[in-house]
């Protein structure tokens, strides 16, 4: 039986002031397995998909073929959509965000 685990995440998303406004969280078998997911906001959503719907579109991600831990093929299907969110100071806009798991 596969949990969902978005309970968990909504939780974490709403600590972080960050609400669901479209598609959905992980559940614990992406978590655990090899799927390329990704949650992003909408200042991502405005900025690289031209206000399209994000939900299950593939973005690739090339920086991330750089890290010192690199993920092989950055490229990730978006699952999730959170709202945008103030971090600090109230006079920055909010950054673009990427959320995502691979393994």
């Amino acid at each position: 039986m596969e949990r969902d685990v978005s309970a968990g995440q909504r939780r974490i998303f709403s600590r972080a002031k960050n609400q669901f406004i479209g598609g959905r969280g992980f559940t614990e078998a992406e978590v655990n397995g090899a799927r390329k997911l990704a949650i992003v906001n909408q200042t991502f959503v405005r900025k690289y998909l031209t206000n399209e719907n994000p939900i299950g579109r593939q973005v690739r991600i090339a920086q991330l073929a750089e890290f010192e831990d690199a993920v092989k093929e950055p490229t990730f299907e978006i699952i999730g959509l959170v709202a945008d969110a103030k971090t600090g100071d109230c006079k920055i806009r909010p950054s673009r965000r990427f959320g995502y798991r691979t393994r």
